[in-house]
């Protein structure tokens, strides 16, 4: 008779999010790293405008490490990454016009779990935006 033991092992990931600008080009870069592995997983980089004098991030490419795909990470590095714009001063943050389809489910979340999310459709060139939330009166 003979017995196999399966043992389950679990680890933990732990991720940073760092923002780099580049006030002279108008441009950003944002960095996800794995700390636990010491290796750089994810990036978003972008433009960044002004419009009715406030400052509007949007995404000329993003790319994450198929190793931590389809986990929710790329949900989380876009939030953290907005999150540090809007720190940074911007008023909204844009998507790419031309999305891949998980870019899509991305900014698809991001729109359903945040109420001031939305899907831009114009005839040419629709998007999603994120824009800086308004102070709530109680």
């Amino acid at each position: 008779m003979s017995y196999k033991y399966f043992c389950m092992i679990k680890a933990e990931l732990s991720f940073d999010v760092s923002l780099n600008i580049d006030h002279h080009n108008c441009l950003f870069i944002s960095t996800l790293h794995n700390l636990t592995l010491h290796k750089k997983c994810g990036e978003i980089k972008g433009d960044i405008t002004k419009e009715d004098k406030t400052s509007v991030y949007t995404i000329s490419q993003s790319e994450i490490d198929e190793n931590v795909r389809g986990i929710g990470l790329g949900y989380k590095f876009y939030i953290e990454t907005i999150k540090k714009c809007f720190g940074l001063g911007g008023m909204e943050f844009r998507s790419s016009t031309s999305l891949n389809e998980m870019s899509i489910g991305v900014w698809e979340s991001i729109v359903k779990n945040n109420y001031n999310a939305s899907f831009v459709q114009r005839k040419r060139d629709p998007y999603y935006n994120v824009r800086v939330r308004d102070k709530l009166i109680i």
